[in-house]
């Protein structure tokens, strides 16, 4: 109070008297809320100028006072020697305490953790919000954590308090910086769930048409403001704050961006070398559904890359590769039956029937493959043979025998041996020559296992012999890469069949390394699973059991069910040469799941009957 300013006494005057009391004096000052003095650059307003004189004297190196400023807007005075600290959040444990006091004090409040640690997630520990909903819980739900949360968790903003504080926020941003403005509400579109960070092209995205200095400093304002989080080149928007962009977004513009967010996705991901680009790559999926644009939503699983074979393979091939089969399932299942192109459904039945049978569905797997054969011969029926129908002939005929060839690999984990052979057979004479030739080779690599199972071995063994030969005069790099993977660890059981556990080893390794670098998990294990039982015909069974433990929790990792029963039956097999009683554990693991499938005979061939 003695530096109150007395009537007439000029500024000046009065700033230093209060300069000479803090050299001489420790003082500790704090001023609040700083920010409506400052303009959208966080430079101080004209008619608050004043306040910079003041801050020159509160920093200066020879007072001894400190002082703390706060602001949800970050002062950028180029004159003022500022040390910036971010407040983060409070941290779980003191917001259990904080709880735990308003137990202690009122005796009303029922603390569930789990539901705390989610509270306490959805705002980011922040005390305000802490302040609010604890005092929430306790007047309007009885002290009832776990009910509040119920009825409240899908709405960050439910409470009225919060949702003004977070308003005021968003309305002086939209005065000060409307372009600022226009990128915040629209990044509430992006989902942050599997991919929960965006990088700064993801923001640059959403306001393209401006340059590139005005995107970068849009993004620098929304920082200083701690209306965008950041860590390490990758950006994100508070739950609370998410929620209250998508509110000031109307629908068309909503749309429109939803649609920005997922080009994006899909142009920014060139080349599916791993699960965290595969799962970039589906983001642009769920926008698209999102605005119920479900053909969109269906090309997005469709849209071919290059791999580092060389191969145009769909997002969908590549995500069943990198064993991400249950989210891509979800994705087709929720769209197949709401698509009018009979192209996007086919190419989509013909994926799901890949899926359905990794999860052991194999009835719904056939079905799938059946209803693309049904519609592709429709589809070749109608078009005449002209040079200008090329493309569309060579499109469905593909889809034919790619199905053809699924059911027939389908029925081989079925035991079906007889029924493997007349489709395998099917596809080598639609194949055959032709420009789909590759089906064709892959078919006949497919039915010398199954003779090898039959015990047709001179068929097995000259079909064997011929692709031997192509895969150690392979210059082009056709049989020995991703292209062919699957169908080398085919050609590596058979040799196994036909007693060749050399050759099958080399083939067998060859296929884990292609596996390991194109990050296809199935054909690894697989793979592995033959390793050990070429380990276990050598007497080898130590070395045995450890491949198949491997390949088991691979298989168990990506829910590959029917090449987890034949890995489950095989681990017996090597476990009973060691009269190991888990043997029969194996055995009934390996049963229970071939009665899911409904693969009879597996069970028959298993029990000798």
């Amino acid at each position: 109070r003695d530096f109150q300013e007395e009537p007439g006494l000029e500024l000046g005057v009065s700033l230093a008297r209060l300069k000479r009391h803090l050299l001489k004096n420790q003082v500790a000052v704090l001023i609040d809320n700083f920010e409506p003095a400052l303009d959208k650059q966080g430079q101080l307003i004209a008619q608050h100028r004043d306040y910079l004189e003041l801050l020159r004297i509160l920093a200066d190196p020879q007072v001894k006072s400190l002082t703390l400023i706060t602001s949800r807007d970050r002062l950028c005075e180029p004159e003022l020697n500022l040390t910036h600290y971010l407040l983060s959040g409070l941290n779980i444990i003191a917001w259990m305490q904080y709880f735990k006091s308003l137990d202690l004090e009122f005796s009303s409040i029922t603390i569930n953790e789990s539901i705390l640690g989610q509270i306490h997630h959805t705002y980011g520990g922040n005390p305000k919000a802490m302040r609010i909903i604890a005092s929430v819980i306790q007047e309007d739900f009885a002290g009832d954590m776990t009910a509040y949360w119920q009825e409240n968790k899908s709405y960050p903003l439910a409470e009225t308090n919060l949702k003004n504080l977070v308003a005021r926020q968003f309305d002086r941003l939209e005065n000060l910086d409307p372009q600022a403005y226009t990128m915040l509400c629209r990044l509430g579109c992006y989902r942050y769930q599997d991919i929960d960070q965006i990088s700064q092209a993801g923001l640059i995205a959403l306001v393209p048409k401006l340059a590139p200095a005005k995107q970068r400093q849009i993004i620098k304002s929304l920082r200083n403001r701690s209306l965008l989080e950041f860590a390490a080149g990758s950006y994100w928007l508070h739950p609370v704050i998410q929620a209250e962009a998508l509110s000031r977004l109307d629908r068309p513009e909503w749309e429109q961006v939803n649609r920005q967010i997922a080009q994006f996705y899909t142009t920014s991901v060139v080349q599916i070398t791993d699960v965290e680009t595969g799962l970039i790559a589906l983001e642009a999926y769920y926008h698209y559904f999102a605005i119920t644009d479900f053909a969109a939503a269906g090309q997005v699983i469709l849209y071919s890359r290059s791999n580092q074979w060389g191969q145009h393979l769909t997002l969908g091939t590549h995500l069943h590769r990198l064993g991400l089969s249950q989210p891509l399932l979800i994705a087709i299942t929720r769209i197949i039956h709401r698509l009018d192109n009979p192209k996007i459904s086919s190419e989509l039945n013909n994926i799901l029937g890949d899926l359905y049978w990794i999860r052991g569905d194999l009835e719904a797997a056939i079905a799938c493959q059946q209803t693309t054969i049904s519609t592709a011969n429709k589809h070749l029926s109608k078009i005449s043979l002209t040079p200008y129908n090329s493309q569309k002939t060579y499109y469905w005929k593909m889809l034919q025998v790619d199905s053809l060839l699924s059911i027939g690999l389908y029925q081989i984990d079925l035991w079906e041996l007889a029924a493997a052979r007349t489709y395998l057979e099917k596809v080598i004479e639609l194949s055959l020559g032709t420009k789909h030739n590759s089906w064709a080779e892959k078919a006949s690599i497919v039915l010398a296992l199954v003779n090898s199972y039959e015990g047709n071995q001179t068929a097995a063994k000259t079909t064997v012999e011929h692709f031997l030969h192509l895969i150690e005069r392979d210059t082009k790099e056709i049989y020995n890469t991703g292209r062919f993977a699957y169908f080398l660890q085919i050609l590596g059981q058979t040799l196994i069949n036909l007693q060749d556990y050399s050759q099958a080893q080399e083939i067998l390794d060859k296929a884990i390394a292609v596996s390991q670098s194109s990050h296809y998990i199935q054909i690894k294990a697989k793979a592995t699973t033959s390793l050990g039982i070429i380990a276990r015909e050598q007497t080898n069974l130590k070395q045995a059991t450890i491949y198949h433990d491997n390949s088991i929790t691979w298989l168990e990792n990506i829910g590959a069910k029917c090449d987890l029963a034949a890995a489950y039956y095989q681990c017996a097999l090597t476990l009973q040469q060691q009269n190991q009683p888990s043997s029969q554990e194996y055995i009934d693991k390996a049963i229970a799941i071939w009665q899911q499938i409904k693969a009879n005979k597996q069970i028959a061939r298993v029990n000798g009957s």
